[in-house]
């Protein structure tokens, strides 16, 4: 089997929301807009896509973005008045380092480096 990419896709209540939050925040590529969904690309060449026709759930799914600069990242959402679960910290578990938030839709986010 010899796939080209991936797609993630998740419910939104609200696309423009969305759009603001992954385009114009986070600063992804709109790649494709549709009827009611939206792909941006991620780095890396992989995309990620919001649906207005899809439940949105929030139980059991998590995207993780990874980078180096989890401090810079952490103080530009905490600027903007993002909700963040506490300061970014390290998990001797899993060797990284990271902080948790959500999307306009509830969707867990982690903003995370490997150590």
């Amino acid at each position: 089997m010899k796939f080209n990419g991936y797609v993630h896709f998740n419910g939104t209540n609200n696309i423009e929301k969305t759009h603001e939050f992954y385009c114009d925040f986070l600063g992804l590529t709109l790649w494709l807009e549709q009827a009611s969904c939206r792909i941006y690309e991620l780095p890396g060449g992989n995309l990620i896509g919001f649906c207005e026709h899809m439940d949105v759930a929030k139980k059991g799914n998590m995207l993780t973005f990874v980078t180096d600069h989890v401090d810079a990242v952490y103080d530009e959402f905490v600027n903007a008045g993002v909700y963040v679960d506490g300061a970014p910290r390290k998990n001797d578990n899993y060797n990284i380092y990271h902080f948790f938030t959500t999307d306009p839709d509830g969707h867990a986010l982690e903003i995370q480096k490997f150590l």
